[in-house]
């Protein structure tokens, strides 16, 4: 469960390949993570420290046919537990 706010990783450079994905890379890992069309609004979002929440807003902003809230925050929790902490920094 993610009870702070995240930030992207400053370390993190990322690749918009097209409007549908781009690649997140860690230089100090050599990883490479693709994400989707959603993932990188995500990541352009959180630039400064968002909440899920906040993430939440933003998302049912974008998007006219978002699930339900509980549904939506369970995919947010999800996706940013996946990045977190390679790719994406939680702070308290």
């Amino acid at each position: 469960m993610i009870s702070g706010r995240v930030i992207v990783n400053p370390d993190i450079s990322c690749r918009v390949e097209s409007d549908d994905y781009a690649l997140l890379f860690n230089p100090d890992t050599d990883n490479t993570v693709l994400i989707d069309h959603s993932g990188l609004l995500i990541w352009r979002f959180i630039d400064e420290p968002r909440s899920i929440n906040d993430i939440i807003s933003y998302l049912k902003g974008c998007f006219s046919n978002c699930p339900d809230i509980d549904t939506l925050e369970q995919d947010i929790i999800k996706y940013l537990s996946d990045l977190i902490p390679e790719f994406v920094l939680e702070i308290f």
